[in-house]
């Protein structure tokens, strides 16, 4: 179960950054009569000053931040099952997991477990997956003295559009829930159908990338 810090003063120091800090410390030191910041190291009362306000904030449980560590309350553990599609792009599913999984691996020391050993569980669907021509090429074609024009697709326009939530799987809480991760690119299309699917995935990709880290930085931000 997760738990957060209860005390208000508390909590509003640990979101203090520190150059927020610093100047607080400027000012205080002002106040005792130190003109300038450097001299704050080496006057006595400035050393006072100092050393009052660390104890402040240490005092409250304050810690800087580790890279990729949760902040505000304890999270060891994530699961991230596969978001289901009911678009007919088979497959996209498996990439937008493994991409999604890849991000929390790569900027944070939360542990990947299956959803019975796990703290939280971070869930949802790909709700669409659009593509739609974005630009054309002109093609005329004379067929016994009469000329056809024709609009051929250069490229397609995907639009993506994600569901996730993110669940303290011991009480049921809901955590986090947003239905608007939209991301969308172009690719080209070419007259080889597997190239065209070859860009096609790749323009999937580009857009599930964009878009599970901003599903980490809003996981991340609420610790």
């Amino acid at each position: 179960m997760i738990s957060a810090p209860h005390n208000t003063f508390c909590r509003t120091l640990r979101f203090w950054s520190f150059e927020f800090v610093s100047n607080f410390v400027i000012r205080i030191s002002h106040l005792v009569g130190i003109s300038r910041f450097s001299g704050l190291w080496q006057s006595s009362n400035g050393a006072l000053v100092l050393l009052v306000c660390c104890l402040l904030i240490t005092g409250c449980g304050y810690q800087f931040r580790i890279a990729g560590a949760p902040i505000g309350v304890t999270l060891d553990t994530i699961a991230i099952p596969i978001f289901p599609t009911t678009s007919s792009y088979v497959g996209y599913e498996a990439d937008f997991a493994r991409i999604l999984r890849e991000e929390f691996i790569t900027h944070s020391r939360v542990r990947i477990v299956s959803e019975e050993k796990a703290q939280t569980v971070l869930s949802g669907s790909i709700y669409s997956i659009i593509t739609e021509p974005y630009t054309y090429r002109v093609k005329k074609q004379t067929i016994h003295g009469l000329t056809a024009t024709d609009e051929i697709t250069r490229s397609r326009e995907m639009r993506v559009r994600v569901e996730a939530k993110l669940t303290d799987r011991e009480t049921g809480t809901v955590i986090w829930h947003d239905s608007s991760f939209i991301g969308e690119t172009t690719f080209s299309v070419s007259s080889d159908p597997l190239s065209t699917r070859y860009n096609q995935r790749k323009a999937f990709i580009a857009i599930a990338q964009d878009i599970a880290t901003r599903i980490y930085a809003k996981t991340m931000e609420r610790f």
